[in-house]
């Protein structure tokens, strides 16, 4: 079993790793392409107000730096802040290290305690490598990485999924909904804080059955069997 999850562009840059990386060469193409742009490039490139600019100059420069970062430790938006791994022990960080595929379009799929370097990329970004687009790009090392038939639980948003073939997977896609004045409606914040809060739910009961999953009832959400299915497991409030 795989828990996909997308990144964040909001980082924790408290728990930095007096160790290099060590990227996948495909993530050195996109480097060095990075670190080639001067600053209006750069800015037209990633579209970047003024502060996040200079924000993004020093991350590049930093690549050069032998100081890395854990994936799961490094990223802090809202999903990440929902999962808390601050108050994990070291069996349920374990769990993310087997379990846990962090997606990004600088490192690709990568394990929970991957090295990484702070960094600002999606794949909105206007950048060509070899011609392609950065999703042309990952399309075929995003699918490899994954066994065929590997089941996979999508904690990831659409941007990051959207990637992955299903058909060459046992694919279980995750809802979040809130019911309001009789009206089911999805949301991009909750269903972050969703994603955070049931992967939280999975690492600290060690959940490695997929019918466990059902038994999420973590911030006034419960299964709805109704809305649900063998390959889409729906949870309301």
């Amino acid at each position: 079993m795989k828990i996909i999850f997308s990144p964040a562009k909001e980082l924790n840059l408290d728990f930095p790793v007096e160790k290099d990386w060590c990227i996948s060469a495909e993530s050195k193409k996109i480097v060095s392409l990075l670190k080639s742009f001067d600053e209006t490039e750069l800015q037209k490139a990633l579209s970047l107000s003024p502060s996040l600019l200079t924000q993004n100059l020093q991350y590049i420069k930093n690549f050069d730096t032998a100081v890395s970062y854990h994936a799961i430790d490094l990223y802090n938006g809202l999903a990440y802040r929902s999962l808390n791994v601050a108050d994990f022990s070291q069996s349920e960080r374990t769990y993310l290290i087997k379990n846990l595929v962090l997606l990004s379009a600088l490192y690709g799929p990568m394990r929970a305690d991957s090295l990484i370097k702070a960094y600002r990329l999606d794949f909105n970004s206007k950048i060509k490598i070899e011609g392609k687009s950065l999703k042309s790009f990952w399309k075929t090392p995003y699918n490899d990485y994954f066994k065929k038939g590997e089941r996979i639980i999508n904690l990831a948003s659409d941007e990051f999924s959207g990637l992955l073939d299903k058909s060459n997977f046992e694919w279980i896609d995750i809802s979040f909904v809130e019911n309001k004045d009789s009206k089911l409606k999805k949301h991009s914040t909750s269903s972050k804080k969703g994603r955070g809060s049931l992967l939280r739910f999975m690492a600290k009961k060690n959940i490695n059955n997929i019918e466990d999953i059902r038994l999420f009832n973590i911030d006034g959400y419960a299964y709805d069997e109704n809305l649900s299915s063998e390959k889409s497991f729906v949870f309301i409030r």
